[in-house]
């Protein structure tokens, strides 16, 4: 049987909903073209799930879908399960999908067709939140000017075509797994890091493409106990390590110093979304606090001891306010 072209890689834990709407954006396109059907699997890796995940899958591949699944014995974390799914994955080309997002209408055929010229290792994209245009139901008739090429990794990078962002991103498959480093990751960007080390290996042009593929889901479950400050604290470490992978060490520097004034607003998300008010994770931000200056220390540490709940008020106080004045 011949290699497909694109692997669909989709991690999953406990969101049954989310992921039949997921899978019916992708298969919907696949019925209606041969061609697409067998040049594309999709694979996915299902960390334990409590809910009936594995009914509505097994549902897919009774009815004859293409899917490659596998399920964790136990919740591996979020970074070993992108592992697994890639892992098993068989394709030339993995586009990461997360379990709650949906892919545009034509999106799959757009991503085919660059991905058969061989003209590049890394293709990112843009996304939209699901709450706006039907683009599911309607599609998108795409061209070559929502298309952009970039040869130089700093540009591509610091020009913002390579986002963070987990369904924005396609790679070649064999490049990912030549890269990857999976006993020294930082938590939660196992994923970016792999994608990260490949842009300034790559002799190939890195393409953006500008008009939304993919549709968002709004479930912000990654940030439940403020696991946002993490999540922002590594991201800022994985900066540093760029300057190692080949990227200009000045811009990352300037990019770090920009970087590290959000600290706050991080901070206020990450209580109003459960942060713990414990030894560790002041220790966490101490130890990772040499670029922020001793004032933006100071209120950081004046900020985390505010009652969680007091910070919880406050937001909520001013979405309504805001909300009110918005009527």
């Amino acid at each position: 049987m011949p290699k497909p072209l694109l692997s669909i890689c989709i991690p999953t834990y406990s969101r049954s909903a989310y992921l039949k709407k997921c899978l019916e954006s992708i298969f919907s396109q696949l019925d209606e073209s041969v061609e697409l059907n067998s040049t594309v699997e999709v694979v996915i890796s299902d960390n334990a799930s409590t809910d009936n995940t594995q009914e509505i899958i097994e549902r897919y591949v009774q009815n004859g879908s293409k899917i490659t699944y596998t399920r964790n014995e136990e919740n591996i974390g979020f970074d070993l399960n992108v592992l697994n799914v890639v892992t098993h994955a068989t394709g030339e080309y993995c586009w990461y999908l997360g379990d709650y997002d949906m892919i545009v209408a034509g999106g799959i055929r757009l991503m085919c067709d660059k991905l058969k010229s061989d003209k590049y290792d890394i293709v990112c994209l843009n996304a939209t939140p699901i709450s706006d245009k039907p683009r599911t139901v309607l599609g998108m008739i795409f061209n070559d000017k929502n298309c952009l090429e970039v040869k130089d990794h700093n540009d591509y990078f610091f020009g913002g075509y390579c986002q963070g962002g987990f369904s924005v991103l396609v790679f070649k498959r064999d490049l990912w797994m030549k890269h990857l480093d999976s006993k020294n990751f930082l938590d939660y960007w196992l994923y970016y890091e792999t994608v990260i080390k490949i842009l300034p290996v790559t002799k190939k042009m890195m393409l953006f493409i500008e008009e939304p593929l993919i549709m968002t889901g709004q479930d912000c479950r990654w940030s439940e106990n403020g696991a946002e400050l993490y999540t922002f604290i590594n991201s800022n470490k994985l900066l540093e390590r760029m300057t190692n992978f080949g990227f200009d060490r000045t811009k990352i520097e300037n990019f770090l110093n920009k970087n590290n004034k959000k600290i706050v607003i991080i901070l206020l998300r990450a209580k109003g979304h459960g942060l713990k008010l414990n030894r560790k994770n002041l220790s966490f931000i101490y130890q990772n606090s040499s670029r922020i200056s001793y004032f933006l220390l100071l209120i950081v540490s004046l900020i985390y001891f505010i009652p969680n709940n007091i910070i919880v008020f406050i937001r909520d106080t001013r979405k309504k306010i805001n909300r009110g004045l918005a009527l």
